[in-house]
């Protein structure tokens, strides 16, 4: 019997035992049927507020205890990319092999998706004291995307874009900042800007690709994220949060310079290995491949002169969190959400020495 019913009911007994008591001068037997009565509505008003309350929140809570379970397992699944790059390649016989890593991850209900987007980092600076520029537009959404250069200080004509490791896409060399800039900016991509022969400056673009674990209650989502070397936990509950930072930031030392090291780590879907999403009410293993391609060193104490500038996209959860790292670890600037990071010399420093460390990881996942 539905709820609706049995309270629709109990309100027809009512009246009837009103009906009962105009009849009955005596009230005889009345109050033990009015007794039972009330406890009866009691009894339905409990059950009703408890599943429509109770049991939504019961289903949350069973959703987020899915995604602490799936943070746990991701903090050790960070652990084992961190030791398969420290590995790098060997030798079995005389073939060269990367080394790889496996590992079974248990979860019950929900699903995983594994894609090559992530968030976007922007990362761009200037090599000449008297060059500044801003850059913009470079938003993940969209297949092509017209790049905006704003000129601060100094003079550029050119942009030479270049693609890392897409060999799909045809490099474009010289290309006016001015004229129609639109190419498939996507992966990891090298803007260097010149004026045909000199270099006043750089721009990175990397997708960083992600693992996501999501458990989805009836009112709210829970987010379990690998990326970038990090573990995050994102969702309807938190703005975003690590679950376990990057174990290689950025850093300052003083003695009159300064040193900046950045990260990036893009996590892609193994070519042909595996599947991209899994996903379902029960529970099951899943086995992950952890394949580094290679690590490489992007710009070694490359001299970079004013500030550097980075600008991230993606899910504002993820966004929130990876803003936060940068501002309160690393000593970035910027409050608003959309604005720029910006990472300022120390006062004093004579000069500012930029490492840009950039690794491939490969991932494939199967039942």
């Amino acid at each position: 019997m539905k709820i609706t019913e049995f309270i629709s009911r109990i309100k027809f007994y009512l009246v009837r035992i009103g009906i009962s008591q105009q009849s009955n001068p005596n009230n005889i037997g009345v109050s033990d049927i009015i007794g039972i009565v009330l406890v009866l509505l009691i009894i339905g008003g409990t059950v009703s507020t408890i599943l429509f309350w109770g049991v939504p929140y019961m289903q949350d809570q069973k959703a987020f205890v899915s995604q602490e379970n799936a943070l746990l397992q991701f903090d050790a699944m960070g652990d084992l990319i961190e030791d398969a790059f420290a590995e790098g390649v060997f030798f079995y016989g005389d073939e060269v092999v990367n080394s790889s890593k496996t590992m079974t991850f248990k979860f019950s209900g929900g699903n995983l998706d594994l894609n090559n987007q992530g968030e976007r980092f922007v990362i761009w600076y200037s090599f000449f004291d008297n060059f500044n520029f801003t850059v913009s537009d470079l938003e993940p959404d969209g297949n092509d995307k017209e790049i905006t250069i704003n000129i601060i200080d100094g003079s550029a004509q050119y942009i030479d874009v270049n693609y890392l490791y897409d060999d799909s896409l045809e490099d474009d060399e010289n290309k006016d900042i001015g004229e129609n800039t639109s190419h498939p900016l996507h992966d990891a991509v090298q803007i260097n800007v010149t004026d045909g022969s000199t270099m006043f400056g750089r721009i990175w673009i990397f997708d960083t690709g992600s693992l996501t674990f999501r458990s989805t209650g009836p009112s709210k989502t829970y987010n379990a994220v690998v990326e970038n070397g990090g573990v995050l936990a994102t969702g309807d509950r938190t703005s975003g949060y690590f679950f376990n930072e990057p174990k290689f930031w950025s850093q300052t030392l003083l003695d009159n310079s300064s040193l900046l090291s950045l990260r990036i780590i893009q996590i892609k879907k193994d070519t042909g290995e595996g599947v991209d999403t899994i996903g379902g009410t029960s529970t099951s293993d899943v086995k992950f491949w952890i394949r580094p391609y290679f690590g490489i060193m992007r710009e070694t104490k490359k001299p970079i002169f004013n500030s550097l500038k980075m600008k991230i996209y993606g899910d504002n959860d993820a966004v929130s969190a990876w803003r936060y790292f940068y501002e309160n670890r690393l000593g970035f600037l910027g409050d608003e959400v959309n604005e720029t990071l910006i990472w300022v010399p120390p006062t004093g420093a004579s000069n500012v020495l930029f490492t840009l460390s950039h690794a491939v990881c490969y991932i494939s996942m199967e039942v």
